[in-house]
């Protein structure tokens, strides 16, 4: 188990006890795509009608939506939207998360539970301070892009 840093709080990729840690809890399927020549790259922006008008996407990675909290967090396995009512996700503006998050927000709505909280950065730099520092409570995005995240704050 790794130490509880104070001035720069670090993740951890499994450990459950460490106050300023996380963990990647989930997997699924989504792709990750590369623009033509001259077109900015789009990664986690997923495919849409719209894209497919001015992008050539080619799928060169499977890569799993996924979870990942902080090592003190009560959440073991994210399994479905439900879980997350009351807590604030954070995820990165513009991406197929960010869509998904928002249209499944009705989960916990409409049995009359708070609903949870998107919170949308960016700079993909800036969800992990948000994570440590507690000003959100869980973090979506690719399962590949959790674990290189938490490898990082490991190392």
């Amino acid at each position: 188990m790794l130490p509880v840093v104070r001035e720069r709080p670090r993740l951890a990729h499994r450990a459950v006890g460490a106050a300023r840690s996380a963990r990647p809890v989930q997997s699924g399927q989504s792709g990750q795509s590369v623009g033509r020549p001259g077109v900015p790259q789009l990664p986690c922006r997923g495919v849409t009608d719209e894209r497919r008008g001015t992008i050539d996407f080619v799928t060169y990675i499977n890569d799993g939506q996924g979870f990942a909290v902080r090592d003190d967090s009560t959440l073991k396995k994210i399994t479905d939207f439900a879980q997350l009512c009351g807590l604030n996700v954070a995820t990165g503006a513009g991406t197929t998360f960010e869509v998904t998050l928002e249209d499944n927000k009705h989960v916990c709505a409409d049995p009359g539970k708070k609903p949870y909280s998107v919170k949308t950065y960016t700079e993909p730099g800036a969800i992990w301070p948000s994570l440590q520092q507690g000003r959100s409570d869980v973090v979506m995005s690719t399962i590949n892009g959790l674990r290189y995240a938490v490898q990082q704050q490991e190392a």
